[in-house]
């Protein structure tokens, strides 16, 4: 396993529009699981969208791969340019249902 001695930075986006639509965005290219997750956590309250190859500044991380994807390899899992620590993808997944449930109020503080 490589290890990477620096630290990346993406940035990531959720828009609701009229408590409706829910739009995540994220810089590369999400594998699918991603976005079937997504779709999963905002259904039947809201419609989904989730975007991938968007843009907002910070890194380019090219592929953002699940970890039983890194580690069954492939195209843009375990190899390749700018790849982006193991779990790294399911973090960033994280912070976008974190935002959004802040976003909505849904956490007590």
């Amino acid at each position: 396993m490589k290890t990477v001695g620096f630290l990346v930075f993406l940035v990531i986006s959720v828009i609701s529009i009229n408590d409706r639509y829910v739009i995540a965005t994220v810089p590369g290219e999400p594998f699918i699981k991603f976005q079937i997750d997504w779709k999963r956590e905002m259904q039947p309250y809201t419609v989904p969208f989730f975007f991938g190859y968007t843009w907002n500044g910070g890194k380019w991380p090219i592929y953002l791969s699940d970890i039983r994807s890194a580690a069954y390899g492939g195209y843009g899992a375990d190899h390749g340019p700018n790849l982006i620590e193991i779990g790294a993808g399911e973090r960033i997944m994280a912070k976008l249902l974190e935002t959004y449930y802040r976003m909505k109020g849904i956490f007590k503080q």
